[in-house]
């Protein structure tokens, strides 16, 4: 049994990683190996192309500088015509990523959720993807975006893992890379981390304790002299759990 306690989490930009340089890459190959297999899985001829992984932020559940898991992130700003014909796009439907530019959206992305196969939920005692979504809600909140995007596996109930942190879908069991998937916006009026047994605390601890380079600063949170986080206070869904 592996302890998702035991791990530490890592925010920096997969361009510039600085001092997590051999971090950024074990991610890298983590990427490569489990995105090639997915594609052969659901036979799909599709060639990974480093760009999708460069140019990120990426937030990650490392075991020293081995990648564990880990989610990307990018944000766009609808406000601006620049940010709307993007290559991402080719992976939404034309209607809902035009409601976007529509409605002047600022979003945040989320996407390549990666998981080490040997910290699968079977083999931890707690579900690492769930603590690494709400992780990612976490750095949601603490941004300009309004909803935070993504799309998600139905097979492998991915989809629940995202409704579970506020999702409303915006397009149910829509085929994608040979899978139903469901489109998937959190407004961030709905946004909230994991409500399942014992995964908050432990999001919570591995958030105010997060390694990050220095540009980042939305992870650093300096404590209160009652010991609570600043910043943590203004994260309105947190306290509707309960937790604050």
């Amino acid at each position: 049994m592996k302890f998702v306690e035991n791990l530490e989490f890592f925010h920096f930009n997969t361009n510039e990683p600085g001092e997590y340089l051999h971090h950024c890459e074990s991610a890298f190959a983590l990427w490569e190996e489990q995105w090639s297999e997915t594609f052969k899985e659901l036979n799909v001829d599709k060639k990974l192309y480093n760009d999708d992984f460069l140019n990120r932020e990426l937030g990650g559940l490392f075991l020293g500088s081995r990648a564990v898991g880990f989610i990307l992130y990018h944000f766009l700003d609808f406000s601006r015509y620049s940010n709307f014909n993007v290559s991402y796009s080719r992976n939404y439907p034309e209607n809902l990523w035009r409601a976007h530019y529509e409605r002047r959206d600022r979003v945040m992305v989320a996407s390549h959720l990666t998981l080490d196969p040997e910290w699968r939920k079977n083999k931890t005692n707690l579900p690492a993807s769930e603590i690494l979504f709400s992780l990612a809600v976490l750095r949601f909140l603490k941004s300009p975006a309004d909803r935070l995007i993504t799309y998600a596996r139905n097979n492998r109930k991915m989809n629940e893992m995202v409704y579970r942190h506020g999702g409303e879908a915006v397009l149910k069991n829509h085929t994608a890379y040979n899978v139903s998937v469901d489109f998937i916006e959190i407004p961030k009026t709905c946004a909230q981390i994991s409500a399942l047994p014992d995964c908050a605390p432990i999001t919570l601890n591995l958030w105010t304790k997060t390694k990050q380079t220095e540009e980042y600063d939305v992870y650093r949170l300096r404590k209160q002299k009652n010991g609570t986080p600043y910043g943590l206070h203004e994260l309105s869904p947190l306290g509707e759990l309960g937790i604050l």
